[in-house]
């Protein structure tokens, strides 16, 4: 009886974790966060606690799936999908946050 009842068990377990999704293969994370990433030239920062509002400000985002602020390079790289996020909310959280950001474009400009 308990071989039977614990077969049960673990027959309703899997079909759970199959239902939830649990034996679904797993994407990269960094393959699917590269395809979102942008890029922000950030302005006004002086300091590690200025990168750290901006970051604070920018990952509340709704959408909004990573975010990395570097001081030395003056930049922003955000993860998000642009149509649910657009660079104009990115944007207002920086201003938010007390600094300027604008897109940087996506390639050099040709000569």
């Amino acid at each position: 009886m308990r071989f039977i009842l614990r077969s049960l068990f673990l027959a309703m377990l899997a079909a759970v974790v199959l239902a939830v999704g649990g034996c679904q293969p797993s994407v990269e994370p960094s393959a699917s966060a590269a395809a979102g990433a942008r890029e922000f030239s950030v302005q006004g920062m002086s300091c590690e606690g200025c990168v750290e509002s901006v970051t604070a400000c920018l990952k509340k985002v709704l959408g909004v799936q990573s975010a990395q602020v570097s001081l030395a390079e003056k930049k922003a790289v955000i993860v998000a999908d642009p149509v649910q996020v657009p660079d104009e909310k990115i944007v207002a959280a920086v201003k938010e946050a007390g600094y300027q950001a604008e897109p940087r474009s996506a390639a050099p400009p040709a000569r």
